[in-house]
């Protein structure tokens, strides 16, 4: 049986948990023949922005303030392109429900591993789960840095994710992109090193 792993990527209204989640994608990948990763379907949910507003009656713990905007943040988002922007900003989904969803696809898959760019999506996600009552779907050893393993890169000579960052197609800060050049960036640190998954 293929071990599973799991890529996450979040687009957001800022860097530290509590600030707003827009849209997030999370894509299972598996190890294949040699050193090729194969991919499966990912899981993407948009979130409308408006709808952390809304208070969640008998929950515990939970302080509707606490979900935030920065400023700094959104000045960034305006100097996106417009394709990323349009993705980012339509959401018409519940935060509780895309999350509810989100955990339910990742304890389908079972992954022994999660990835993502920075620890920040990985812990975002976290608190996130937390206020919103939710079990946190992946073991607290599972967590893994791409960006950790990205610092290897000059001694290897090589420009991971080449063939994804340079597709005509490539949209960067849509998370379903972001994943898939990061799963390509990983495929290539593991292609050209002795770097191991687990």
């Amino acid at each position: 049986m293929k071990t599973t792993h799991m890529m996450i990527d979040l687009e957001t209204l800022g860097t530290v948990a509590g600030m707003k989640i827009l849209s997030f994608a999370a894509t299972p990948f598996f190890e294949g023949e040699g050193t090729r990763l194969e991919v499966g379907d990912p899981l993407y949910r948009r979130i409308d922005r408006d709808k952390y507003a809304k208070p969640v009656e008998d929950r515990e713990n939970f302080v509707n303030e606490d979900w935030q905007e920065d400023s700094r943040t959104l000045a960034w988002w305006d100097q996106q392109s417009e394709e990323a922007r349009r993705e980012a900003f339509s959401g018409t989904e519940a935060p509780e429900t895309a999350l509810v969803e989100l955990a339910a696809f990742i304890r389908r898959h079972k992954p022994k591993t999660v990835w993502s760019k920075g620890f920040m999506d990985l812990s975002m996600l976290e608190y996130a789960f937390y206020k919103f009552g939710i079990e946190c779907p992946w073991h607290y050893q599972a967590p893994r840095c791409l960006r950790t393993k990205l610092r290897t890169t000059g001694e290897l000579g090589i420009e991971p994710g080449h063939d994804v960052r340079w597709s005509e197609d490539f949209v960067a800060h849509d998370p379903v992109w972001d994943n898939k050049l990061q799963i390509a960036e990983l495929e290539d640190l593991y292609r050209f090193s002795d770097m191991v998954l687990a």
